[in-house]
């Protein structure tokens, strides 16, 4: 197997000392990993006899297309169909079409480099939109690896870029003031924000409270135990709840137990309450 530079793209040749130079196909139209199994099936032809003129490969089908990014990512969408929620299926959609269908997807994917992945997504300012851009390009080599289409992974090798993360420290005076505000506010969202501060519980686990987690003892006050199954650090944690804590508690009980098993639920769904954004932006 040879490759000599073209007039328009380098070509690839299968050579023998009786038949001289075959051409079999140009890169990247034909890819690395196809020209060897080209020329390991043309080799296998000629070591029994047969003819391997441009002719003759021409008349056996000549060299096999090679896969693109876009036949990649097609298959991928295949298999993916009844697993990604909407939400997962809007998003990468986005990915492709805007960012890697317009310059990646007529690409054999076996020709792709990760010298000039990393040079693409240097191109974007925003160091979240490289991260997620890096991810789905590194999913769709991921299956084409597993579907035969190419045997790695260039976009695997390339770190995760380093995104600072802005953190806002309040005052005591703007702390009460936030406390103030989420205690006029009606959603339910406000609620589950204020009981975060209260208690020093993550969002998620205080989203997605029980009633069953919720204990009053013989004194009156209200414990909260939560299993280890529902925290991040896997191990039970139990916090008897400060006064206005405990107020906030009983605020919910009168309104939502028996009527959903949930202490802070979503006004829309039958789950808990998910999205706090708005109201902590307008708070």
């Amino acid at each position: 197997l040879q490759i000599y530079m073209g007039k328009k793209a380098p070509v690839w040749y299968f050579r023998t000392r009786a038949t001289g130079r075959t051409k079999i196909g140009t890169y990247p139209d034909l890819s690395i990993d196809d020209a060897r199994r080209l020329a390991a099936e043309l080799g296998r032809r000629y070591d029994s006899g047969e003819d391997i003129s441009d002719a003759s490969i021409r008349v056996i089908g000549g060299a096999p297309k090679a896969k693109t990014v876009g036949d990649a990512h097609s298959d991928l969408l295949k298999e993916k169909a009844g697993v990604w929620r909407q939400s997962t299926k809007r998003t990468n959609l986005i990915y492709w079409r805007e960012h890697i269908e317009p310059k990646f997807s007529h690409r054999p994917i076996t020709s792709i480099t990760k010298t000039e992945i990393r040079a693409w997504l240097n191109g974007y300012e925003s160091l979240n939109q490289r991260n997620n851009l890096r991810a789905f390009f590194g999913q769709i080599f991921n299956h084409a690896i597993q579907v035969d289409m190419c045997s790695e992974n260039p976009a695997k090798s390339l770190k995760k870029y380093d995104v600072v993360r802005t953190k806002i420290f309040l005052s005591p005076d703007e702390a009460k003031s936030l406390e103030a505000e989420l205690k006029n506010m009606e959603a339910t969202a406000a609620k589950v924000i204020l009981l975060c501060l209260y208690t020093g519980q993550r969002i998620t686990q205080t989203k997605t409270l029980r009633w069953e987690m919720v204990t009053k003892t013989e004194t009156g006050d209200i414990l909260l135990r939560v299993p280890a199954m529902a925290t991040k650090h896997k191990r039970d944690v139990n916090i008897l709840l400060k006064p206005e804590a405990r107020e906030l508690i009983l605020r919910q009980e009168q309104l939502f137990k028996g009527k959903s098993e949930w202490v802070f639920p979503s006004p829309t769904t039958d789950g808990q309450i998910r999205k706090l954004d708005k109201t902590m932006k307008r708070a």
